[in-house]
């Protein structure tokens, strides 16, 4: 049977269209009672969806230089790395450890949206609290010099909490990093608003390379929403009880990860690309309500 170029048209556009639906709708921001519905539904996920994205061999890959150039090489604490409306006067300075990075791709969008220049440096392995590493220290004391010179509208801190057990030169008790990040925060108010992303809780392990060994055991590679491992553990008391001591504003992921717990698949989407860090396309999901929480913030 001949097929006519008109009908062979037609299917190919119609099959074009199917397809970028598919991935538009999976790539779009989440409305409220969305996300809220997905999150709740996701802890009975039992296999690997069929239509995971990205697949289990591109987690690892899903990563914030996928939607930000030279995100990687903000490092430098006197010239933040620009984002969102770049002509913009109104500023936007997002700084931490690599938990700063992996919430620069919604941060920039929101900014974008909300008319506001968003300025991005970074430093791996160092949080805002205090710490007994001169890099750290140094980087953020000149951080901070920046900030209070470019006297911006919202600083967002964002750290990585969990694991500290294992590193000596960071505060063990929550109490010390509690007054080390409240003590910064505190600084930071005297030219600009604050506000602390909250850790997020760790997986306890990768999540691809968990899935993979049994597709049909999904929440087995899901987490508690405290971890029983002190090593697995955040300083969250430590991060809340900061930002009440410095009248900051807390914005808590959690209720955008976890129900009663942590699942590693949220409806199709893998959530973390390694164990401790929020895959790229699904944070770009959270940019609706993530911008919720920083429009009141900005409010000019």
């Amino acid at each position: 049977m001949r097929i006519s170029r008109g009908i062979l048209c037609l299917f190919l556009v119609s099959l074009w269209i199917s397809i970028s639906g598919n991935a538009g709708a999976n790539a779009s921001p989440l409305g409220q009672v969305e996300l809220q519905t997905l999150v709740a539904s996701s802890v009975a996920i039992t296999s690997v969806p069929s239509t995971l994205s990205p697949t289990l061999g591109e987690v690892s890959r899903d990563v914030p230089s996928t939607k930000l150039s030279n995100v990687g090489a903000c490092g430098n604490p006197l010239k933040l790395c620009i984002y969102g409306a770049v002509k913009s006067k109104g500023l936007i300075v997002l700084t931490g450890d690599s938990h700063a990075l992996m919430w620069a791709p919604p941060l920039a969008a929101v900014a974008q949206a909300l008319g506001f220049r968003l300025g991005l440096t970074w430093l791996p392995g160092c949080p805002s609290t205090t710490v007994t590493q001169p890099a750290c220290t140094s980087f953020k004391a000149k951080v901070d010099a920046t900030i209070a010179a470019q006297r911006p509208s919202l600083v967002i801190l964002a750290e990585r909490t969990a694991g500290v057990a294992a590193q000596s030169r960071w505060p063990d008790s929550n109490v010390d990093w509690a007054q080390g990040l409240a003590g910064r925060m505190l600084r930071l108010e005297k030219s600009s608003k604050v506000a602390l992303l909250y850790d997020t809780p760790p997986m306890p392990a990768s999540p691809a390379a968990c899935l993979a060994i049994d597709p049909n055991q999904v929440q087995r590679c899901g987490a508690p929403l405290v971890s029983p491992n002190p090593l697995l553990q955040t300083k969250s008391q430590a991060e809340h009880d900061a930002v009440r001591f410095a009248h900051a504003t807390g914005i808590d992921p959690l209720p955008w990860l976890c129900a009663t717990r942590c699942s590693p698949i949220i409806g199709t989407s893998v959530v973390y690309y390694d164990q401790t860090h929020l895959a790229t396309s699904w944070v770009m999901r959270l940019t609706s309500v993530l911008q919720a929480k920083v429009a009141p913030l900005v409010k000019r």
